[in-house]
């Protein structure tokens, strides 16, 4: 277990993953998915900034098709990694499967405590399939209450439940930073 982070350093650094993966998801004619996201591939220079490395299981997804599978093989890390990815899952990876990844990163860096840690694949499996998210609250009462609702729908079970894409999720994050969470309307 580790220190939480100030609640304004993980914003900050959120940001930047989101940017980068923003740019990812967005190319075209196919988008990138990193597949992999994951503390030791987030990397922090010293400049304070992030760079997003390892690219060992990038998915181009082609949008025309949303079963493609023009990939590398292997599930990426058991414990940051969502239900689409594990082994016998019908579901595909989409730009959903990296900002799922994110969430557990961003419960990590808030708590100091991961969502589902387990010695074994198996159990970490289990747990993202039948465990709800703990409450980031209840591990560090003073964050504000909107953290456990962006959490919960980055780390949403079915793909279809989570932020639809980077730009959601950033602007959740940014109506939290600026004390306008109630301003949050429609889904982006």
């Amino acid at each position: 277990t580790n220190a939480p982070l100030e609640e304004a350093s993980v914003v900050d650094w959120a940001d930047q993953v989101l940017d980068a993966l923003s740019y990812l998801h967005n190319q075209q004619p196919m988008p990138i998915i990193h597949r992999d996201i994951k503390p030791a591939n987030l990397r922090l220079d010293t400049r304070n900034r992030i760079k997003l490395v390892d690219f060992g299981l990038v998915k181009l997804f082609d949008a025309n098709n949303p079963h493609t599978k023009v990939e590398l093989r292997g599930l990426g890390t058991p414990a940051y990694a969502p239900l689409e990815q594990f082994a016998g899952s019908d579901s595909h990876t989409d730009a959903r499967s990296d900002i799922y990844a994110l969430g557990v990163i961003l419960h990590l860096i808030l708590t100091g405590k991961h969502p589902f840690r387990s010695p074994s694949a198996a159990r970490i499996a289990s747990a993202h399939v039948h465990s709800p998210v703990p409450s980031v609250r209840q591990i560090v009462p003073e964050l504000p209450a909107m953290w456990d609702e962006i959490i919960g729908r980055a780390m949403a079970k079915a793909p279809e439940d989570r932020y639809e894409n980077t730009r959601a999720l950033a602007r959740d994050v940014a109506y939290a930073t600026r004390g306008q969470w109630h301003l949050r309307t429609v889904q982006a």
